[in-house]
């Protein structure tokens, strides 16, 4: 207990301190109420720029202020936490017999340790909380150099880590910067007094588990290591630490009111007077938009450290809304300008303007009630882990929104800050998720246990803070089957406190939600809960499990969600398999499930990692396209198929039909034989209209079949598709008749005979053979050739099959159906019955099945 009072004293004064050790772990990797030691208050994304023009990129590597880290690293690892090394960060340290390791990079992926997949166990052992087994606490330790260039004096430095798991000591030039916890969300450390121009030395210690691991108990792969970028960047010494713009529509949702508080740091030593904050608003086309007021805001007096909040108001006229199918973005310029109006300091947020409510239990965007069709990914690459590229998110993000997709929930921890860009960018909702899971001892915690609800709303606050300003976030999630108690509810209030403008969902305790969130729930109980008054909607975070070949009944799904005003949608679990890249003994490639890799020591969750809508080489599964064809935003019905008439709704909640081109074509059995290309409709969202295909039947043939294909293709190019891309489709039965058939003539009846056993009907040219003990069908030759092919011990003729291989959505039925002998089923003939007539041979078997 001293020493946490000690820690919490040399924080306050803004002392340098050192880990106090305990004897195989540090102290703090065991406390729940030490998740942080000098870490810097969570703030939004973005960095300082030079200049306005660096600013308008939206690139932080654009700005002379950053410095990327990342790359090869000097590295060691141990796997008892116990034997790492304690003084390597000291100077002068030979790394020489260390090994150049990428960062980011995880530790399983690179040689050292074991992958392992877990769903609610923990990779360490049984759970004891806080507690971990330092013989199960892997470590690794980094060293590398950078370099502060001269143009940085006088401005504060800071070290940025995107991700990192799960906890982690720093120390530059020998000097202790500081500690933190949780994998998914950044840190950042503030090392001006410990860095210096030219050359310095980082060094990091990662603990693959800490007390903040029993909060990370999501089913996934479970790594150690750097999995994000890392990074330094410069502020000036009066700085714009954070910022957070939030606007509010007016009733008839046309104008806005734009809210913007900033917090301003003044790191100098003196009161510093006439700080002016200047704030510009650009349109998507680079024009300034004009606000009322303008957004500038003075300081008359910053006290010395200090820091003050301003908070800045205005009016924006019939702004361009954002929203999932039209996000419409602006690029907010800030630009601090000091007593003498020289800019100081510049930085830039891309913004948008739409309002996210509940009325009705119905979510409304911009007034407009909308059904959230989704899915939840994780971050995974079968070749680097939880380590994803930029380009590797353009793909999915495309592949979602060419599927018809408009939500994403970051299952189950904050994602890649490029990720939410890529929303904001191409229009795609988000539930973003905070990293809290404590599957395995969700019922020990956090609950409301005082010692786990400091850090439970540290978690939330790291992901609010970080993505407040995104349009995209429409949901913050409190985190994922983590049982219930008093810590959510103030998770929720606080949330509420700090950002009134988004909604709060939480599954399994929706107490602590905006809206009624549930996992799994079968079609008929969604209907159910339609049919009832509600005060709140219903939310399917998971649903459609994708393991297997299939997501199930997802057409139904969709009927009963578009059938009641309280069902909003849902996110289908989940986005893409999570199989590793791995080598067989025969140096063959194939990607990998956790039994692949499983000590004996360490039984895992099998191939529960495969459930995805994309293989884990990102390719689509045909699941995919079945969800494209339920998402699609078009319906399309027949009025009168044969005289080409059908009826279009429009789905969409502010795309106008008339955005599109519609296909025909007309197959005859199978073969194109006509095509066009309809005139533009017109239809708002929500509404209808009637087409006419002109399509000629006067060539319609006796026994063919005729189908009529509609599809509703882009007309221009968009972010994620080029004109001419599907989007929608049906087909349409248009005719069928039957072929004349014209009977067989009578000629003389089928020769009968009995001979070792066999029954032979024969006619001209062709001959039948029956097992007269099994009673089937062994043998058909026509012209001389033989059409069943039996083997010694199988007839080749038809018999009774109640068994099919069982797939991945059978589970526990297919048991059933071997307990049943479904899958051993024998027959044993009762009676064989031949009748002969007039130019006709009847054979009647009966047979017991058993």
């Amino acid at each position: 207990m001293f020493h946490h009072r000690f820690l919490c004293l040399l924080m306050i004064v803004g002392l340098p301190i050192n880990p106090i050790q305990a004897l195989d772990q540090p102290v703090e990797l065991e406390n729940p109420e030490i998740f942080q030691i000098n870490r810097e208050p969570a703030r939004c994304s973005g960095i300082p720029y030079a200049t306005r023009e660096q600013a308008k990129t939206h690139q932080i590597e654009t700005s002379t202020y950053y410095r990327l880290l990342s790359g090869s690293w000097k590295f060691h690892w141990v796997s008892n936490s116990a034997e790492r090394p304690e003084d390597f960060y000291k100077p002068g340290f030979d790394a020489a017999s260390w090994v150049d390791f990428p960062v980011p990079g995880l530790w399983e992926l690179n040689g050292y340790g074991v992958p392992l997949y877990y769903d609610t166990k923990y990779p360490f052992g049984t759970p004891n909380p806080p507690y971990i087994p330092a013989e199960k606490n892997p470590v690794g330790s980094y060293l590398t150099s950078f370099s502060v260039p001269p143009e940085w004096e006088g401005r504060q430095l800071f070290i940025h880590f995107g991700g990192v798991k799960s906890a982690y000591q720093v120390w530059v030039n020998g000097h202790y910067v500081g500690y933190t916890e949780n994998s998914f969300s950044p840190a950042e450390f503030n090392i001006t007094r410990f860095a210096r121009t030219g050359k310095n030395t980082l060094a990091v210690q990662v603990f693959k588990f800490c007390d903040g691991s029993y909060m990370e108990c999501q089913g996934m792969w479970h790594y150690g290591g750097i999995l994000r970028d890392v990074y330094l960047y410069a502020a000036a010494d009066v700085h714009l630490a954070d910022y957070f713009l939030r606007c509010d529509l007016d009733e008839k949702y046309e104008n806005a009111r734009l809210f913007l508080t900033a917090r301003i740091k003044n790191y100098t030593d003196l009161a510093v007077r006439g700080v002016q904050l200047d704030v510009e608003l650009v349109d998507s086309h680079g024009k300034t938009v004009q606000t009322d007021p303008p957004l500038t805001a003075l300081l008359p007096q910053l006290a010395t450290a200090g820091e003050s909040v301003l908070d800045m108001t205005c009016h924006v006229e019939r702004p361009a809304l954002w929203t999932s199918e039209q996000p419409n973005l602006y690029q907010l310029f800030f630009t601090l300008r000091d007593s003498r109006n020289r800019p100081a300091e510049i930085q830039e947020c891309c913004f948008g303007f739409r309002e996210v409510e509940l009325k009705d239990a119905q979510l409304l965007i911009n007034g407009r009630p909308v059904k959230l069709k989704g899915a939840n990914r994780h971050e995974h690459l079968s070749t680097s882990g939880q380590v994803v590229t930029y380009a590797s998110m353009v793909h999915d993000i495309q592949l979602m929104k060419q599927s018809n997709f408009n939500v994403v929930r970051t299952s189950h921890y904050p994602n890649d800050p490029r990720w939410y860009d890529l929303c904001d960018r191409y229009g795609l909702y988000v539930v973003d998720e905070s990293n809290l899971e404590s599957h395995g001892v969700n019922g020990i915690l956090p609950k409301s246990n005082p010692q786990w609800r400091e850090v439970s709303v540290d978690r939330l606050n790291s992901l609010i803070q970080r993505d407040k300003n995104h349009p995209c976030v429409i949901f913050w999630s409190l985190g994922n089957e983590s049982g219930s108690g008093e810590n959510f509810l103030i998770m929720r209030d606080y949330a509420h406190r700090i950002d009134p403008t988004r909604l709060v969902h939480y599954e399994g305790y929706n107490q602590a939600g905006d809206i009624n969130s549930r996992m799994y729930a079968t079609v008929e109980r969604i209907i159910q809960y339609g049919k009832e008054k509600n005060e709140k909607p219903l939310f399917l975070c998971e649903y459609a499990l994708g393991n297997g070949n299939s997501c199930g009944n997802l057409k139904e799904y969709w009927q009963a969600i578009e059938a009641y005003p309280s069902l909003i949608g849902g996110c289908i679990w989940d986005w893409a398999d999570q199989g590793l890249l791995k080598e067989d003994e025969n140096g063959r490639m194939y990607y990998a499930y956790a039994g692949d890799y499983e000590p004996p020591e360490h039984p895992t969750d099998a191939n529960f990692a495969f459930c995805g809508l994309l293989f884990s080489d990102r390719t689509p599964t045909p699941k995919l396209w079945e969800v494209k064809k339920v998402y699609q935003y078009v319906a399309m019905e027949a009025v009168d198929a044969k005289r080409g008439l059908f009826r279009l709704h429009n789905k969409y909640n502010v795309t106008d039909l008339s955005a599109f081109d519609l296909d025909w074509s007309l197959q005859q059995d199978g073969e194109e034989l006509q095509s066009g290309r309809l005139d533009p409709v017109t239809a708002a969202p929500g509404a209808s209209v009637l087409v006419k295909t002109p399509f000629d039947t006067s060539h319609f043939l006796p026994g063919a079949e005729y189908w009529l294909r509609l599809s509703v293709r882009t007309r221009k190019d968009q972010l994620w598709a080029a004109a001419g891309y599907e989007v929608a489709w049906e087909q349409f039965l248009v005719h069928r008749s039957e072929k004349p058939f014209a009977p067989a003539a009578r000629g003389r009846t089928p020769a009968v005979t009995k001979r070792d056993g066999q029954l032979t009907i024969a006619g001209k040219n062709w001959r039948l053979i029956f097992n007269q003990s099994s009673g089937l069908l062994v043998s058909y030759q026509a012209h001389g050739r033989e059409y069943l092919h039996s083997m010694p011990d199988s007839a080749g003729g038809p018999r009774l099959n109640l068994y099919r291989a069982p797939i991945e959505n059978d589970g526990a039925t297919a048991q059933l159906w071997r307990e049943a002998g479904l899958d051993r089923l024998s027959s044993r003939l009762c009676n064989l019955e031949v009748q002969s007539s007039e130019g006709l041979v009847q054979i009647h078997t009966h047979h017991l099945y058993q």
